[in-house]
């Protein structure tokens, strides 16, 4: 299940769910509740980073001292979409500034500046995805240890620049830092043979890190294809589906709502990339013909010269 960001009449960019519906008076509370939290959190800060760091901090806080709220919000309401729609529509309208920022630092697949609703969708997300993975382990571990994680893999890479951007716009006589090199997007570089392992993950779920190796052309002996699973887990973009009291159990793999999304931007991209190159591409320019003789006559005037 994914949101997905339409134009409205007004011309901005309205959330979504196939088939999700409003979320339910339980879900919308628990919302409710952890928005107040957020917000009592954020404004300690003045920086948009930290305040958006804060806000994550105050965030899972909630969720590990209500185990309940933690499953209705990440479980029941995700799976249905409600969760997620309603989160990315808070996402957006309270860190408008940042994403309007953002958007032109952000670089997914070949599509360039994607709108502050997608960039809405994919942050909430991502983040969803990586708690329910958490969620639904029931290790024992606090939910507020994901929050490094959460920021580096996830947050950062989506708003940080925007963040910083949007901190010197409202402070015009700020001095500009040394710009860094363009950080990484989507989170993950749109490299073949990344999209391959999430295709191959998408249409066969639970095959296990020896099996994605085979299907991308990666030794199982090599280690890389361990690198590559999980980096692409740390981003929550897949999910180890093996239950964590199975000891050495092969890991199996399944691809979370977040990775499906990802695929889809990226598919779309590339395919509207394409669509762009062959609508722009320049005709083919016929080699020009000679008229008859007129190469003869061109080579007898050469010899002549010479002579």
């Amino acid at each position: 299940m994914h949101v997905v960001a339409t134009p409205s009449s007004s011309g901005s960019n309205e959330l979504r769910a196939p088939g999700a519906s409003d979320p339910s008076p339980s879900l919308a509370d628990a919302l409710d509740a952890i928005w107040r939290a957020i917000s009592e959190s954020a404004a300690l800060e003045d920086c948009w980073l930290e305040r958006i760091r804060r806000g994550l901090r105050a965030t899972l806080a909630y969720l590990d001292q209500d185990a309940n709220c933690a499953r209705v919000l990440v479980l029941e309401g995700f799976v249905g979409g409600a969760t997620a729609v309603a989160c990315a529509r808070r996402v957006q309208s309270a860190l408008a500034p940042v994403l309007r920022e953002a958007r032109e630092e952000i670089i997914i697949g070949t599509q360039v500046r994607p709108s502050p609703g997608l960039i809405a969708e994919l942050l909430t997300l991502g983040v969803l995805s990586i708690v329910r993975s958490r969620v639904l382990r029931s290790d024992g571990l606090a939910l507020a240890e994901l929050e490094p994680s959460l920021m580096v893999h996830v947050v950062e890479p989506y708003v940080g620049r925007g963040a910083e951007r949007a901190d010197r716009s409202a402070r015009p006589g700020a001095v500009r830092g040394q710009r860094q090199a363009r950080m990484e997007m989507v989170p993950i570089r749109p490299h073949p043979r990344t999209i391959q392992a999430l295709r191959v993950i998408a249409s066969a779920p639970r095959l296990s890190s020896r099996e994605v190796g085979r299907a991308v052309g990666i030794e199982n002996n090599s280690g890389h294809v361990s690198m590559l699973l999980h980096r692409l887990e740390q981003r929550g973009l897949i999910e180890n589906a093996s239950a964590p009291q199975t000891g050495r159990q092969p890991h199996t793999w399944f691809l979370t709502p977040y990775g499906a999304r990802v695929l889809e931007v990226l598919a779309s991209s590339f395919s509207a990339a394409s669509v762009r190159e062959r609508d722009h591409a320049l005709p083919e320019r016929a080699p020009r013909r000679s008229a008859p003789g007129s190469g003869v006559q061109a080579r007898g005037r050469a010899a002549g010269s010479v002579a």
